[in-house]
């Protein structure tokens, strides 16, 4: 793929005298319209009537609805999909649940996955119950013993994948990884190991072993469940240029190369990878070898798209800023979240293409969320709660809204965490749902038509089509 880049992105290019005068200065708060999914504090519909305490990184199905694990002020752990919860680790039989890792997946016809522990040891759990635990033999292998499983995730038809650990006797120690896929998580010896630690993949002539760790926790899946894109790290070569992109069977960029041919800066650990049913790939990191002022970025299919010290959308990268999680949809949309510290950040949209890119801001840090549609804003954004390391942190489908967990400080409740759905539309309203411009009977004809279910018509973002969608369209209404 061929992007010309940083289209609507300009780099500052100041002479010395003047540039305080011409460098921007910190993004203006706004009022952003938002939907209010769940937060700490309230008792969510299908929990066991205590209050949500902990609210973990937020997934989206291809119907554009919600998917988190969290925890209850009881001690239950939770798993919410739609409009509330649809399992809790205590519905289990026979054995017991504990814990819930932050990663997880939802299906479009109602299935999950995450990770507990069963009877305390680790474990894969879906909509039909067990997945896959230590010490159990690895589907399809000989003498392979899973060892650890984390990870998971879910396609929106309901593949499930995730990484287990590797043993060569049941309960013994973990030699390696393996990237785990059950297209029915209702049969589990239905699951494949993909890859693994050992396997050597053959590139440009040379042989390449992935190593013990090889198989990275951060991974990409494409929504019709068939693009993979991987962060292998191979055994033998220098630590400096171990980690290898694998995309659909073939190796790309690798650490310690130029990022383009004569570059001086280059490649450096992978943190982050995203897929489209396309085959376009996301990766985002730091380079090395370059100014570690402009270090961070996002990149498609190996070329840089945005990187620390642009200023997008009049908000400026500066040193400092990190890219914390981006994710792709097949819409040819990217979402990212950079942050400065704790003190500074934004959630962007950059939209690609034959004729480029472009990139704004969608919320940042110190932002208004407005989450009933009426002008006025009811919390402050004081983080976004991402991580590449715990879990991703955007839920993103190809509906035009994201999912993200934040922190908010609002003035009746103080500071809470929260799931909240961002709309991608820009200055649109949501309720334009046929795109035309204008809210009107056309919109309430589609919204009445997916009353009491899912998807577009549901404004608020709550996982369900109702009053509450109703009065945000017709307070938006133009006639």
């Amino acid at each position: 793929m061929s992007i010309p880049l940083h289209q609507t992105i300009r780099r500052l290019a100041c002479p010395t005298a003047a540039f305080l005068i011409c460098l921007p200065g910190p993004a203006a708060a706004q009022v952003v319209e938002v939907g209010l999914v769940a937060r700490t504090g309230e008792v969510a519909p299908g929990g066991d009537g205590t209050a949500i305490s902990t609210l973990n990184s937020a997934f989206s199905n291809g119907l554009g609805d919600a998917g988190f694990t969290g925890g209850l002020e009881s001690g239950e752990r939770f798993v919410w999909s739609g409009a509330g919860i649809v399992w809790m680790n205590g519905l289990a039989k026979g054995v017991v649940l504990t814990g819930a890792e932050s990663t997880m997946g939802i299906s479009d016809a109602g299935g999950f996955v995450y990770s507990p522990a069963v009877d305390g040891d680790d474990a894969v759990w879906s909509q039909a119950g067990l997945l896959q635990r230590e010490p159990d033999p690895i589907p399809g292998t000989v003498q392979i013993w899973s060892s650890f499983n984390s990870r998971p995730t879910m396609a929106p038809n309901g593949t499930a994948f995730w990484v287990t650990g590797l043993a060569a006797t049941p309960g013994g120690s973990t030699y390696g990884r393996g990237f785990m896929r059950c297209d029915d998580p209702t049969n589990p010896q239905n699951s494949e190991l993909v890859i693994a630690s050992g396997d050597a993949i053959e590139e440009g002539g040379d042989f390449y072993e992935i190593g013990t760790i090889g198989i990275g926790f951060a991974y990409g899946t494409s929504s019709d469940a068939q693009g993979l894109v991987l962060i292998l790290k191979m055994a033998g070569v220098p630590t400096t240029s171990d980690d290898f992109l694998y995309v659909n069977g073939t190796l790309r960029e690798r650490e310690g190369d130029p990022i383009s041919e004569g570059a001086i800066e280059k490649w450096g650990a992978f943190r982050g990878v995203g897929i489209d049913n396309e085959g376009t790939y996301l990766s985002f990191g730091p380079l090395t070898g370059g100014d570690a002022a402009t270090s961070e970025y996002v990149a498609l299919d190996g070329e840089i798209i945005v990187r620390e010290g642009d200023v997008v959308d009049g908000i400026e990268l500066a040193s400092g800023y990190a890219v914390r999680w981006a994710a792709i949809n097949d819409e040819h949309q990217v979402v990212h979240v950079w942050e400065s510290g704790s003190t500074a950040g934004t959630m962007f949209l950059t939209e690609f293409g034959p004729g480029g890119t472009t990139t704004r801001a969608l919320v940042s840090i110190g932002d208004q969320l407005d989450f009933d549609g009426d002008g006025v804003g009811d919390a402050t954004l004081t983080d976004f709660n991402v991580s590449s390391v715990v879990g991703p942190g955007i839920g993103l489908s190809n509906q035009p809204w994201a999912f993200t967990t934040v922190s908010v400080d609002s003035p009746e409740l103080g500071v809470i965490d929260a799931v909240i759905r961002v709309p991608l539309s820009g200055g649109d309203s949501p309720a334009d749902l046929n795109g035309d411009g204008v809210v009107n009977g056309a919109d309430l004809t589609i919204l009445l038509s997916g009353w009491g279910g899912r998807g577009l018509p549901d404004l608020n973002g709550d996982g369900v089509v109702n009053g509450a969608d109703l009065a945000i369209l017709l307070s938006d209404w133009t006639g």
